[in-house]
């Protein structure tokens, strides 16, 4: 690998050598020679621009970064899930888990609909297993129906940890609103 990277120089400063009408290109030393000459040329072209730099700048913001979405920006608040018929172990994390699909089906919906916002409660039946195998919504006025059902397609894909207890039932109360301008 050292030596490859040694040919790529030399081979750049060859052709320096070329282009800068140097005679002393049929000697042996002279395209190492102009290599050491050009060095600092190349060492300073290199750090002021990256080979491959990503053209798209980077703000930090992400997807909140006005200059990168424009329209309204949701704001979903999960309340502490309820579990009743036994105990699922990891139903908070998983809960947690959820809220960026939650406030991806939020934002698509705004995107289309800005006056959109209200509060639901989602309730998911668990398998022995688990797997969430009947979810449905409770209440959701002021929500789109394509919103709601985005959100209880969310609820029916996760996975819990398998429970204690049978008939196993989680409930996820929702509030989604429209963020408030900075």
């Amino acid at each position: 690998m050292r030596w490859f990277g040694r040919g790529l120089c030399l081979l750049a400063a060859c052709h320096v050598v070329s282009l800068g009408c140097k005679r002393e290109s049929s000697r042996p030393n002279a395209a190492f020679r102009a290599y050491e000459d050009a060095s600092p040329r190349l060492a300073s072209a290199a750090d002021s621009a990256p080979m491959f730099a990503d053209p798209t700048p980077r703000l930090g913001g992400g997807l909140h970064d006005p200059l990168w979405r424009k329209g309204p920006i949701g704001h979903v608040t999960v309340g502490a899930s309820e579990v009743s018929g036994g105990t699922v172990a990891n139903a908070d994390r998983v809960v947690a888990g959820l809220r960026a699909g939650f406030r991806a089906c939020y934002n698509r919906a705004i995107g289309i609909s800005p006056a959109q916002k209200g509060s639901l409660r989602i309730v998911a039946r668990l398998n022995e297993q688990g797997a969430v195998t009947q979810a449905r919504a409770e209440g959701g006025r002021g929500l789109a129906p394509e919103t709601i059902d985005c959100i209880v397609r969310r609820v029916q894909s996760a996975s819990f940890s398998a429970p204690e207890g049978s008939n196993v039932v989680v409930a996820i109360p929702l509030t989604l609103e429209l963020a408030e301008e900075e």
